[in-house]
């Protein structure tokens, strides 16, 4: 799971640290979470996946 930390000096802006998954197939990070941000844009997740 991603660390997702509030920056303290921009009012707002959060930095995210995410999780990366790989193994011999390719890469997987989640980008996005509404979980990460309750008040945030009207989305759900995100997802990037890198073959090798």
């Amino acid at each position: 799971m991603a660390q997702v930390t509030p920056l303290d000096d921009i009012a707002g802006v959060h930095e995210v640290h995410p999780t990366v998954h790989g193994d011999e197939r390719g890469l997987f990070v989640e980008t996005y979470r509404r979980s990460w941000f309750p008040h945030g844009r009207e989305m759900i997740q995100a997802n990037r996946a890198d073959r090798r």
